[in-house]
């Protein structure tokens, strides 16, 4: 007569099962069939026939075991099962299952304080950050993130960084990361908020700072301030700002630097009069960029495609002005011709 199991050893017994799969599919090509026994038994002779492999054998049951617990580990949806492999001595297997997008908020919350940092990496990925969820879900999944951005391993911080679902308190913290290189990529994030980009402009690391001064969140008001920067880098990257205003582009086409002047003259922002302004400009390229500029109409262009300083800012000129010409002279010639 066989003892009904208690649950615990039920449970014990079922995850010992999951594990030994492979192995007893592998022990069934080189055993002959047997009469069907109690799930216990027949665990128990599948333990048994591990006495008696070698060594070799025993590594490649191993690595099968592993393939198939990464297999279950990155396809399952069933909780309980991710539960059970989220404990799998394999680092491979924890992360497959803390980049699962169906396990259990209450496995990453474990998954999250892993030793190894590829597994926190997993969690870090696939976080997924809805405003609209409970409050309960709400809070916890803001702590998960927010003790990741905190992470002592900069990779967990960056892949973070490239999840995009991110609470948006977080871009405070990321911002005065220690790293330069993650501070670049808050400055860099299509997401970022505005007031996080203006502290950005102001980072003591170069690249950081350009890259918030060039990003179209960062406020207009921070875009003034900067362009009366005494660095001509940061008066450039305030023209190569898509939303620098034409009140700001109107105040650098009288710098000093012909490299802030050329930039104000290719800004797609830039008005006609300070375009007819720059074209008088004493440095060949901008005047160039005035002759490209896609808002120099017919007049100007006719004054540059004569211009006696240089063969190639004629060339542009004459270039641009050729089709408006042609196009007058159509309309003309179809207007007397409709007169008549």
């Amino acid at each position: 007569m066989t003892i009904p199991l208690a649950m615990p050893r039920l449970a014990a017994l079922a995850a010992a099962l999951v594990v030994l799969g492979p192995l007893a599919a592998l022990a069934q090509e080189t055993e002959p069939e047997q009469v069907d026994l109690p799930e216990e038994d027949r665990l128990r002779q599948h333990l048994l026939k591990l006495e008696w492999r070698g060594v070799t054998q025993l590594l490649r049951w191993e690595q099968r075991v592993d393939r198939v617990q990464k297999t279950r580990a990155n396809t399952s949806s069933n909780p309980q099962e991710l539960a059970l492999l989220s404990d799998d001595e394999d680092a491979g297997v924890r992360f497959y299952v803390a980049a699962n997008r169906h396990t259990p908020l209450g496995t990453r919350l474990a998954l999250a304080t892993d030793e190894e940092a590829t597994v926190r990496a997993g969690v870090a990925m696939s976080l997924a950050y809805d405003p609209l969820a409970s409050s309960a879900i709400v809070e916890a999944t803001e702590h998960l993130a927010l003790a990741l951005a905190r992470d002592n391993n900069v990779l967990v911080r960056l892949v973070l960084l490239e999840n995009g679902r991110l609470p948006g308190a977080l871009f405070d913290t990321l911002a005065t990361d220690p790293d330069p290189i993650v501070r670049l990529r808050v400055a860099e994030g299509l997401y970022t908020p505005a007031h996080v980009l203006a502290t950005l402009s102001a980072d003591s690391v170069a690249t950081v700072q350009l890259a918030a001064v060039g990003h179209a969140n960062l406020p207009l008001s921070r875009l003034s301030e900067l362009s009366f920067s005494p660095d001509p880098v940061l008066r450039m990257a305030v023209c190569g700002n898509v939303n620098t205003p034409s009140t700001v582009l109107d105040s650098l086409a009288a710098d000093a630097h012909p490299g802030v002047r050329q930039l104000v003259a290719s800004h797609p922002n830039t008005p006609l009069g300070t375009l007819v302004l720059l074209a008088g400009d004493p440095d060949v390229n901008v005047v160039m960029a005035v002759a490209e500029h896609p808002s120099a109409g017919r007049q100007l262009l006719t004054r540059l495609a004569f211009d006696d300083r240089d063969g190639g800012i004629r060339m542009a000129a004459q270039r641009r002005l050729e089709p408006l010409l042609r196009r007058e002279i159509r309309e003309d010639i179809l207007e007397r011709y409709d007169s008549n």
